[in-house]
């Protein structure tokens, strides 16, 4: 606990720059080893319990997120490596063990040639830059790499297999789905049996998620709902627009029987702390149940085109500041029956302008959730004009780049996978998964690990595909390091994360008790120089034939492979999380009370 003595010492909330790299480094260490005993195909399971119920995970993610420290200032440290892991896990479903292993590799390779980095730059900010600019130089090389996936479902079994730990029920449900259509959207639910299970539904899948879970009815915080209106909103949601719109249409729908759905990307914060609350506490209480739906959805989610194609299946226009504002100018004079009149009646009245029926939009069937997203459906989309433009544009574009795409197809990977994943959703190509189990934890565990696996799946169908084990990252720092006669701070930051990558390949290829290789290879254990030299070998085979060792089969396997989004996006967190470990900072805490001896966690 010496990283607290100048805490101690002065009563203050502050822990000096030596005492906080000792805390940080501690914290890491310790949560370095627990995740590097699953690392690899060799790697251990994990015991989870709670209470009476247990469950087995080999997931990296799983088992990080489940590491508790007793001491409140390692808990701290434990938060600020936690986000760029949530970022990792949230976005590709896979690599939390090896960014955080590969982090350790990359914080020993400093230390190792501090010293001779030290020489090469004197301001903090000036390695931090020749780092950051060095990483993205590597992306760019990685990305140039990608391949895009020649067999989808064949492509999505391996992904699955391996993001999956070798899950075989799950790999071949996933290689199902995707044998039926190029690019699903696949929901997760709790099954309402104790088995688990995937079936279609056709639907438009949207990322917008109910804003409070007290408009749920279901356990998994879900609500299925017909006969729905909808204000489709591209800005944020203000008190007046509240007041001069929402609020006067929703009491016209409440006694026809429509639910007024609203979805946008945000709402105002005086809106959701006061004339929301009041509102529906008030419609709850005259009407015991809520007629008003709000959804939010984030712009970063989005594809696009998303919210126009939405937009095209409700019927609808959608509503801008400046449309927003006319539609409330124009209902602010108008009477209830009025408002009636000119969005519920069916019949054709030449005093009512055609745009202003399309206002707001129709969803026959939706399945809203807290946190899992939105799925539409019952549209009848034969006479639907706007939909079949959007639909033909969508196949278009397609064509369009698949026409301008080169003979081996790499660089436009991403751009064929955003297209074909647009013409699936407006196919309405969902498949709802849905996670069984013997008990809560096993469920939470099964619907981890195939979260998991459809994040690393469409990633890799999206953006295109690379060996494992980060051999890109390898081959990229061999291409744009070729020589160093001329050496500089660039060169040896190259140098460094080279030869961590490469330490995190053999740790997969050795296992946790360092004997995979020896194994394989019939080699004595005390024959480090034999070892030493077998390790190169499979290193520089793997670069030259692009392929990983597979300790299976004890052959160059083409299908142990990743997306290129994961390759990149674990060698971003651990270039976050090694910044942490060797930062000269000093730490202010601000979470926790002022640590008097009787007071301090040991």
């Amino acid at each position: 606990m010496g990283f607290l003595d100048y805490s101690r010492k002065t009563g203050s909330n502050v822990i000096l720059r030596e005492g906080f790299q000792e805390l940080v480094q501690d914290t890491f260490s310790t949560i370095a080893e627990i995740m590097r005993r699953s690392i690899g195909p060799l790697g251990s399971y994990a015991n989870i319990l709670d209470g009476q119920y247990t469950s087995v995970s080999k997931d990296g993610f799983a088992i990080f997120k489940q590491i508790r420290f007793s001491n409140r200032y390692k808990s701290m440290i434990y938060n600020l490596i936690k986000a760029p892991c949530t970022k990792l896990n949230n976005t590709v479903g896979d690599g939390t063990t090896t960014a955080i292993v590969l982090t350790k590799h990359l914080f020993e390779v400093y230390m190792e040639n501090k010293s001779i980095v030290d020489n090469y730059y004197l301001l903090p900010r000036d390695f931090i830059k020749a780092w950051d600019a060095t990483i993205a130089e590597i992306i760019r090389k990685v990305t140039e790499y990608a391949v895009k996936p020649p067999n989808i479902p064949a492509i999505a079994y391996n992904i699955a297999y391996i993001a999956s730990n070798g899950d075989v029920e799950i790999s071949r449900n996933i290689s199902g789905v995707y044998d039926e259509s190029n690019a699903p959207v696949i929901k997760l639910k709790n099954s309402p049996t104790n088995k688990s299970y995937i079936e279609e539904s056709k639907g438009f899948s949207f990322p917008a998620n109910l804003i409070d879970d007290v408009y749920a009815r279901n356990e998994d915080l879900s609500v299925e709902l017909k006969n729905l209106k909808v204000l489709l909103f591209y800005t944020k949601v203000d008190s007046r627009s509240f007041e001069k719109i929402i609020g006067p249409i929703n009491e016209v729908f409440r006694p026809h029987g429509f639910k007024l759905l609203i979805l946008a990307p945000a709402y105002d914060e005086l809106l959701a702390n006061t004339v929301l609350k009041t509102y529906v506490n008030q419609e709850y209480r005259q009407h015991k149940d809520l007629n008003l739906i709000l959804a939010q959805y984030q712009y970063k989610d989005l594809a696009p085109f998303q919210v126009e194609d939405l937009a095209s299946l409700l019927g609808c226009k959608v509503l801008d500041y400046d449309t927003a504002l006319q539609f409330s100018k124009k209902l602010e004079h108008m009477t209830p029956g009025a408002i009636s009149d000119l969005l519920i009646s069916e019949e054709e009245d030449e005093d009512i302008p055609f745009d202003d029926r399309l206002l707001v939009g129709n969803i026959p069937e939706a399945d809203l959730s807290v946190h899992n997203g939105s799925i539409f459906s019952g549209f009848d989309t034969t006479d639907n004009e706007g939909y079949q433009r959007q639909l033909h544009q969508a196949e278009q574009a397609l064509k369009d780049i698949m026409s301008n795409t080169d003979a081996d197809k790499r660089n436009y990977a991403m751009e064929i996978g955003k297209a074909n994943a647009r013409i699936a959703q407006l196919k309405m190509e969902n498949y709802v998964y849905y996670i069984g189990g013997d008990s809560s934890l096993q469920v939470s565990a099964t619907y981890d690990a195939v979260d998991d696996v459809v994040k690393a799946v469409r990633s890799a169908v999206n953006h295109g595909i690379v060996p494992g084990c980060q051999i890109s990252i390898i081959r990229a720092c061999y291409s744009i390091n070729p020589s160093l006669n001329n050496t500089s701070l660039r060169e040896i930051i190259i140098q460094m994360i080279e030869k961590a990558v490469e330490r995190l390949y053999i740790d997969v290829l050795s296992g946790p008790n360092g004997n995979g290789l020896i194994r394989v290879f019939k080699l004595k254990p005390e024959d480090t120089l034999a070892l030493r030299q077998v390790e190169r070998k499979v290193i520089d085979d793997s670069i030259v034939k692009d392929k990983v060792f597979d300790l299976e089969r004890y052959e160059y396997n083409p299908n142990i492979i990743t997306s290129v989004e994961t390759d990149i996006n674990v060698l971003l967190a651990a270039s976050e999380l090694v910044k942490l470990l060797i930062s000269g900072n000093q730490c202010l805490f601000l979470d926790t009370v002022l640590n008097s001896a009787e007071e301090i966690d040991m």
